[in-house]
């Protein structure tokens, strides 16, 4: 099999973090690779980032509008050489072994396994915290089900077949958010999936990060659940779970009236979940300021 891995990083208005995540790439060693720098209509210093930094292994393609992550990243995939396809952000960094043992691990398995997922560590405004696995390969109906429950799969952290990406159609652009959480929903329905246990990406979401925002948060979840609602209704704890998240980042951004009934759905739909009823009772009530550092979710 062809080892080369295409590496694409999305990019928009992310000068003064960009030259970071390309020196982690450039600095693997598994040095197959070419470095696809998609730049999304960037109005800062992007392009002169870019046009200062001389290397064989990088490729920039430059968008005449801003389109979006997920278009970006489509258009890396359009063009990518490489049998396998990573992804990493413009404000992420990986450690430089990262390649070399997901690329070990996907080879070394049979084409049914479309994806190779390692564990992160997530900078959220300066909090940290650990996107954590057991070393395991998902058969697909294990995969459909942790994704529902919420375990994140960040693009970051992947090392993807080309091939399977392009069956599964590559990401959806019309998605508002979680456009990654969706995409692995599709590949896990068809292909299986490893983990790994070791933290080999260290990713940061701040208040300008894509991931960022509730009111995209929430529309997404409707759009996933909808397409997908016969996954969903076959795995009503991962569908309670996901219908609770929405209620709580709508709550934390203070807006408890539309929280509440995403909360009462949770319940309705899994009435062992506590922390829905909770939920929707502290909203209710206006207590849910005085708990906004409870953890709800994992």
């Amino acid at each position: 099999m062809n080892d080369l891995v295409s590496v694409i990083l999305p990019t928009y208005n992310r000068a003064h973090v960009l030259g970071r995540a390309i020196a982690s790439v450039l600095a693997q060693t598994h040095q197959s690779l070419e470095l696809i720098v998609v730049d999304d209509g960037s109005t800062d210093d992007t392009a002169a980032v870019l046009d200062a930094i001389t290397h064989d292994r990088l490729r920039v393609i430059r968008l005449d509008a801003n389109r979006g992550a997920s278009c970006a990243r489509n258009r890396g995939i359009a063009v990518a050489q490489g049998a396998l396809v990573a992804f990493i952000d413009s404000d992420d960094v990986w450690t430089p072994d990262k390649l070399a043992r997901q690329t070990a691990a996907l080879t070394s398995r049979s084409d049914r396994v479309g994806l190779c997922v390692c564990s992160m560590e997530v900078d959220r405004d300066g909090a940290r915290h650990r996107v954590q696995y057991q070393d395991e390969e998902l058969d697909s109906n294990t995969a459909v089900t942790r994704i529902i429950s919420g375990v994140g799969m960040g693009t970051p952290s992947w090392l993807a077949r080309r091939d399977t990406l392009q069956a599964v159609g590559g990401f959806d652009e019309s998605l508002p958010r979680m456009q990654d959480y969706e995409c692995a929903l599709r590949i896990a329905q068809e292909w299986r999936i490893i983990l790994m246990s070791d933290v080999m990406v260290l990713a940061e979401v701040g208040a300008d990060s894509i991931s960022a925002s509730a009111e995209r948060y929430v529309r997404a979840i409707g759009i996933i659940i909808e397409r997908h609602r016969p996954l969903f209704e076959r795995r009503r704890d991962g569908y309670s779970e996901m219908i609770f998240r929405a209620g709580k980042y709508l709550a934390l951004e203070g807006r408890y009236r539309e929280a509440i009934p995403w909360f009462v759905r949770a319940f309705r739909i899994r009435p062992t979940n506590a922390r829905a009823l909770i939920g929707a009772v502290l909203c209710a009530t206006g207590l849910f300021p005085l708990f906004r550092r409870m953890k709800y979710a994992r």
